[in-house]
């Protein structure tokens, strides 16, 4: 039977794990068996990296870890190699890293789970690890709320460049096929132009009769007097 003192420190590191996961999120309990040292050390890193709380524990300290939190039916689960991931920040962390690198090394794997202070089964717990992380779901939401500006903006560059090309001086001209203006008021003043010689040719016909009278004068007057 342990010694007093020993059952006293046992019973102050359950009291330190429970108090670790007493405001945890989500906590992950995980298979590492097979992991190389390299392995380990590269997901040990990522998870400091972001912010990930990452242990292995004995079962039987885990259990009652998990019993002081209420938390009860995790014996099937731990046995074996079992590590626990857990955050107090996001939800979907511990899930979705440790499912990360299970798929990567092909060696880990999820056990059970704990979500918001309850056992939750492994659908949640895949649910969970499939959902982005906060700033691709930040970058996901930027994303989606400028691209009606920038499609605007790609189709009215369109249209501008179409309607240079086309010679178009509206949007409505371009739409409807039409000719630009410009053309459309030329050619009203080249028809004034070519007409214009046409009147000049008339004015010496109307001065024929002039010249006709003129005539007709001298034999008035040559007429003896009776």
């Amino acid at each position: 039977m342990p010694s007093p003192k020993i059952l006293e420190a046992k019973k102050q590191i359950v009291e330190d794990l429970a108090n670790e996961l007493r405001d945890a999120k989500s906590i992950v309990l995980s298979n590492y068996q097979g992991l190389t040292v390299a392995q380990d050390t590269e997901m040990r890193t990522a998870f400091r990296k972001e912010a990930l709380n990452y242990r292995v524990v004995k079962n039987t300290i885990s259990i009652r870890a998990l019993e002081a939190l209420g938390l009860t039916g995790f014996e099937e689960e731990l046995t074996g190699p079992t590590a626990l991931a857990w955050s107090k920040e996001d939800v979907v962390l511990a899930p979705r890293l440790v499912k990360k690198y299970a798929d990567q090394f092909k060696k880990t794997s999820i056990k059970a789970g704990v979500v918001d202070g309850k056992k939750a089964d492994m659908n949640t717990m895949n649910a969970l690890a499939s959902i982005p992380s906060m700033e691709v779901l930040y970058g996901q939401l930027v994303s989606s709320l400028i691209f009606p500006v920038t499609s605007l903006a790609m189709t009215l560059n369109a249209m501008a460049k179409k309607m240079e090309e086309n010679g178009a001086a509206t949007v409505a001209d371009l739409v409807s096929g039409a000719a630009p203006a410009k053309v459309e008021e030329a050619a009203p003043a080249e028809a004034v132009e070519t007409a214009a010689p046409a009147e000049k040719a008339a004015e010496p016909a109307e001065e024929a009769p002039a010249a006709a009278e003129k005539a007709e004068a001298p034999a008035e007057e040559a007429k003896p007097e009776a």
